[in-house]
């Protein structure tokens, strides 16, 4: 019996002693990871980088500079148009094909008569900034059930009513109305990207994809002089999707960071220190992201690309995996907006080809750079079909790496063409 119980004494002995070794090591370890954390922390903020949801607000903007502010107070107005519009233009109708003689007939007068309010938003375009601060007591839940903001949804429906105007005037054959129209649109779609979370990115190329889409019918029609391809070429310039990139990237790294220490219970004593472990992890990642945004689409795929992410043990570290797809999606997205403003830059050029006179129209004859012409997705040149009486497809094969004939349906190909599918 003596020695029985010593037996259990030892075993109890031995599981109080492992027990609080182990609470020990748990103590250290937390301390240990959350210093960590607090030192990345501060090293983000003397780079000035993000590290948490009210970092992305940045400095305040006086109202008269800020588009957000002037939108805001005009919204009503800007939703009734847009709604009044809607009854007769199908969501399809811009920018995917040109208007139809019925609803120029039907809009016609509605354009007319709020005139003043179009030429008040080609004039908040020109405005330097757009600031749309996160309220302070907005969590990264609410961003996730609620993600597009007032202003964000004011300034999309803005865009919306400048690209009809655009295909509207090109349809009277006032194409320098048109120009100035869809070149307010393409400023509203850049401006965006000043919005503080990766929303305003998604909402900057989309616009932007729009309004190139509207950009290619009225070029598929129209010749360009040499101070309006300079214009174009201007604006196009101005289209920044490497820098949007980057910009979304960071600030998805702060709220995202935000959300996991936002978890019911992520900052328990048990899961404190693999949190703050994960937080170093994400913030590592996210930042080679960033540093990376620059490098072509095939280095991208061939480095982030795939489900070959090493598994661990710490699940916080396997949650924040999970975002790689989605940051790959966006370089995908961006790299499919610079294809569209290649290939509108290459119109305008082809059609003042056409314009004089010349009857063998190749990609190679059109003065342009290798990298103008360059497809993303093969570092080759991008494919061109058509004729000057038919119209003009101009595209990159896309991720399939097969000349479909510029068949955009299901994004076999992506580019420009007289009758753009949808995609």
């Amino acid at each position: 019996m003596n020695r029985f119980r010593k037996i259990i004494f030892a075993f109890i002995a031995f599981v109080t002693l492992a027990s609080l070794g182990y609470v020990s090591y748990g103590f250290w370890a937390n301390a240990t990871a959350e210093a960590r954390f607090r030192v990345r922390v501060e090293e983000r903020q003397k780079a000035g980088l993000p590290s948490q949801l009210v970092d992305l607000n940045g400095k305040n903007v006086p109202d008269e500079q800020n588009v957000a502010a002037q939108l805001a107070k005009i919204a009503d107005s800007v939703k009734d148009l847009h709604s009044r519009l809607d009854e007769y233009l199908p969501k399809e109708a811009i920018p995917n094909r040109y208007l139809t003689d019925a609803e120029l007939t039907q809009i016609s007068p509605l354009l007319r008569d709020r005139n003043d309010l179009l030429n008040q938003l080609i004039a908040i375009s020109k405005l330097p900034s757009f600031y749309s601060p996160i309220p302070k007591e907005v969590q990264f839940s609410d961003l996730i059930e609620d993600p597009i903001s007032p202003d964000l949804t004011n300034l999309s429906l803005t865009s919306d009513l400048l690209r009809t105007r655009a295909l509207h005037a090109h349809s009277a054959n006032q194409l320098n109305e048109a120009l100035q129209a869809i070149y307010a649109a393409l400023a509203l779609g850049n401006l965006a990207n000043n919005a503080p979370t990766s929303d305003g990115f998604l909402i900057f190329t989309r616009e932007t994809s729009h309004n190139l889409k509207a950009l290619n019918l009225i070029l598929q029609q129209s010749t360009l002089s040499d101070s309006q391809v300079a214009e174009l070429k201007t604006n196009l310039g101005k289209i920044q999707t490497v820098k949007a990139l980057r910009k979304a990237l960071t600030s998805d790294s702060a709220a995202y960071a935000t959300g996991l220490l936002e978890q019911k219970g992520a900052l328990s004593w048990f899961n404190r220190g693999r949190v703050y472990s994960a937080l170093i992890y994400h913030f590592d990642m996210y930042d080679e992201f960033v540093q990376n945004c620059e490098l072509p689409l095939e280095q991208w795929e061939t480095k982030y690309a795939g489900f070959d992410t090493p598994f661990s043990w710490n699940p916080f570290i396997n949650v924040v995996n999970l975002n790689r797809a989605n940051n790959l999606a966006f370089k995908t997205i961006s790299v499919r907006v610079d294809i569209l403003k290649q290939c509108v830059y290459i119109l305008a050029k082809i059609q003042q080809q056409v314009a004089s006179n010349s009857t063998d129209i190749t990609l190679d004859g059109l003065g342009l750079s290798p990298e103008d012409l360059q497809d993303p997705y093969t570092m080759k040149p991008l494919q061109l079909q058509g004729s000057a009486e038919t119209g003009w497809f101009i595209y990159s094969v896309s991720a399939n790496r097969q000349d479909d004939g510029g068949n955009f349906e299901n994004s076999q190909d992506h580019g420009i063409g007289p009758s753009p599918k949808s995609e």
